[in-house]
């Protein structure tokens, strides 16, 4: 049976939405995309034109049981809040405690290296060339994905690109490489589709969209064994990087990268300088072995090393406490 959402009003109604999200300046237009997706699932499952509690919690338990995470639950729930905000109705919608959230996924630099060379082979010199700028821009310029679509032509200056936020924040301006500009130049000159008298990366039918873009990322990562990889994957590449140096090169102060990357609040730039619990196995690890190098049985290491850990020498009859320490009893 078909419920009212499956008539033109509830489209209709959708259309409106995005218009407001879109223009309302609270989100950008990536995030009003996954919003008009999300809502679009919703509604096969209830009536968002006609809907109290109730419903809201039978959905919540029939997402429950198909797998969902809390998660993924707390945001199909800002995105019905979202959608309330614009009805003009007030429902006080349940929320999940936060779980601790997982490190998130970005290249490394050899990856980042790897993706500019694939895009390189297209055949099609044009769309290579377009293609690799594209990723150059996001990892270096650490642009939205939305950001970066709506560049124009005049954006591109000597130094860098002006980019025009899609958060309500300010507008800015985004330093790049040299080279990185000289190769936008030559892309403009000799290989963009003059489909669009000011877009900057077009398509055979003009302004590049989103879920275009969304898509070829998604495409590429999956060919080179990358699935996690996304634009806001290549966001946080280039804040990290920043914050811990490119390549090995000097960090940048948390406010400089603040800047570059357009937020309103430092404390959302510091979400970047995380480090992640591999970096800290690792160097423990390293560490461990600076203290104890013969634990393997390449050399013997001073006794004495358990003295200063335990207050006593370990005699052969405590062999656990020896091999924990790294330390070989003598034969």
């Amino acid at each position: 049976m078909d419920t009212p959402n499956d008539h033109a009003q509830f489209r209709q109604k959708l259309n409106e939405f995005r218009l407001w999200a879109s223009g309302c300046g609270r989100f950008s237009f990536s995030t009003v995309a996954r919003q008009v997706r999300r809502l679009q699932y919703i509604s096969k499952h209830m009536d968002l034109l006609e809907f109290n509690l109730s419903d809201i919690y039978t959905y919540i338990e029939a997402e429950l049981k198909k797998g969902k995470k809390k998660k993924s639950v707390n945001n199909d729930m800002k995105d019905v809040q979202a959608w309330l905000d614009f009805l003009g109705k007030h429902i006080d919608l349940p929320r999940f405690k936060g779980e601790p959230a997982p490190e998130p996924w970005m290249p490394t630099d050899d990856q980042l290296s790897q993706i500019i060379r694939y895009c390189r082979k297209n055949s099609n010199k044009g769309l290579a060339k377009r293609n690799e700028l594209m990723f150059e821009i996001l990892a270096f310029g650490g642009l939205r994905i939305g950001e970066m679509l709506g560049l124009n032509i005049e954006d591109v200056t000597q130094r860098g690109i002006y980019v025009r936020s899609e958060k309500g924040e300010r507008d800015r301006t985004v330093g790049l490489p040299d080279g990185l500009i000289i190769s936008l130049e030559e892309y403009i000159h000799a290989y963009r589709y003059n489909t669009d008298p000011k877009a900057l990366f077009t398509s055979s039918r003009g302004r590049i969209e989103y879920n275009y873009t969304r898509n070829l990322i998604k495409r590429i990562g999956i060919a080179l064994g990358m699935p996690l990889l996304h634009a806001h994957a290549l966001r946080h590449y280039c804040a990290t990087s920043l914050l811990k140096g490119f390549f090995g090169s000097e960090p940048l102060d948390i406010r400089e990268v603040q800047i570059h990357l357009g937020h309103a609040r430092i404390e959302t730039t510091a979400i970047y300088t995380h480090i992640s619990q591999k970096e800290v196995a690792e160097h423990v690890r390293l560490r461990y072995n600076s203290f104890f190098p013969d634990s393997h049985g390449q050399g013997e290491t001073e006794i004495v090393i358990a003295e200063e850990v335990t207050g006593s020498y370990p005699s052969e009859s405590e062999p656990e406490l020896c091999a924990a320490a790294g330390i070989r009893t003598r034969v």
